[in-house]
């Protein structure tokens, strides 16, 4: 899956995400501009991990919330109400999870996790102020409790590295996109590139987005 990784504080949250779109089998399909979708009121951004047919009508949909908490509930509406278990893409897929962070209702920050599995329950997590990668790293490694911007690049370089080493474990690469979170709203750039962006772009064309959001 792609990756969605986190740093979180008091009083920011900066997420890096990546650029490449692929298929079930893990085979790269295309580059897209970003994966960490600004809402209207730039109150907060979601990201999703998992099949676009369900994953970017949900995104385009909360465009339209507030904040945090109407985001979620309306992510966890969407997801209880899509005829999913018996549909093969879906349980092929493994799921979807959707990370929804910004604004809060009382002017704070939160970062919640969404997640459908096939044959469960949607599911909720709020999580703690911390650095959070996905995909995770394995059990043995230990994350940093904060990091800044460069420290959270140097982890999704490590990440990137880890792929290619673990069957299914991820698929990686193209740009990095960071979006950043505070009281004043949410603002997005393209701050760097993966190893393989050079060869992605020249099989599937560039996408420059100097400031997504």
């Amino acid at each position: 899956m792609s990756c969605c990784n986190l740093a979180f504080s008091a009083d920011r949250i900066i997420c890096v995400t990546d650029t490449l779109v692929y298929n079930l089998k893990g085979d790269p399909l295309r580059l897209c501009d970003t994966k960490a979708r600004v809402s209207d009121n730039r109150g907060f951004a979601v990201t999703y991990r998992g099949i676009e047919m369900v994953g970017e009508p949900i995104v385009q949909a909360l465009a339209v919330h507030d904040d945090v908490i109407h985001a979620v509930e309306g992510t966890r509406t969407m997801l209880e109400g899509l005829p999913l278990d018996d549909a093969p893409v879906f349980i092929a897929s493994r799921g979807i999870e959707f990370t929804i962070f910004g604004k809060n209702r009382d002017g704070g920050l939160a970062v919640a996790r969404v997640v459908r599995e096939p044959g469960e329950p949607v599911c909720t997590t709020w999580l703690a102020p911390s650095v959070h990668l996905m995909p995770a790293p394995p059990a043995a490694v230990k994350l940093p409790a904060e990091a800044d911007v460069d420290r959270l690049v140097k982890l999704s370089l490590a990440q990137w590295k880890a792929k290619a080493h673990y069957a299914n474990w991820g698929c990686i690469g193209g740009q990095m996109t960071l979006t950043t979170a505070t009281a004043a709203g949410v603002a997005q750039t393209v701050i760097g590139t993966y190893p393989d962006y050079a060869e992605l772009s020249a099989r599937f064309g560039r996408v420059e987005r100097r400031h997504a959001a």
